[in-house]
């Protein structure tokens, strides 16, 4: 069973004890206009917390993928898309951990969820994730909040 923690927005001060530096992505969120942002990685603090802010369009397919390092915090700031997500231990490698990119590609069967601009999805390092998926048969552009929380 994934760990994954899908919530409304609303509810994220719910996971603050979770990690130390969730209160500052809370802080951010509640100081920032996330729809303002424009592409790129406003660093929070340096390598411990940052944020990629990122536009594109959803595709049929993606790699499923995880991180040792960093917890991902993910918001879709417009849109919507599917994405897909299970443990680690269902899968299986397809790559080897790029150690830089903080990145390993998986094949496994994953459950899939439509994720819009209410809900946010928390990954840990156990959470094998899919994101950027049509929702339905068509492709649609997406702004994307994406914050990396190194792992303590």
């Amino acid at each position: 069973m994934p760990s994954v923690i899908i919530d409304k927005i609303e509810n994220f001060r719910i996971y603050l004890y979770l990690h130390g530096n969730f209160i500052r992505v809370f802080d951010f969120l509640k100081s920032s206009d996330l729809n303002k942002l424009a592409c790129g990685r406003p660093m929070i603090d340096g390598d411990n917390l940052f944020v990629n802010i990122d536009a594109y369009t959803t595709q049929g397919v993606q790699k499923l993928e995880a991180h040792r390092r960093y917890i991902d915090v993910q918001m879709v700031i417009r849109g919507s898309e599917k994405m897909g997500y299970t443990h680690i231990g269902y899968t299986k490698p397809k790559s080897t951990y790029d150690d830089a990119k903080d990145i390993v590609f998986l094949e496994g069967d994953v459950d899939t969820l439509t994720v819009d601009a209410t809900l946010f999805l928390i990954f840990c390092p156990q959470d094998a994730h899919m994101p950027a998926l049509n929702v339905g048969a068509h492709p649609q552009r997406v702004k994307k909040a994406v914050f990396k929380v190194k792992v303590t």
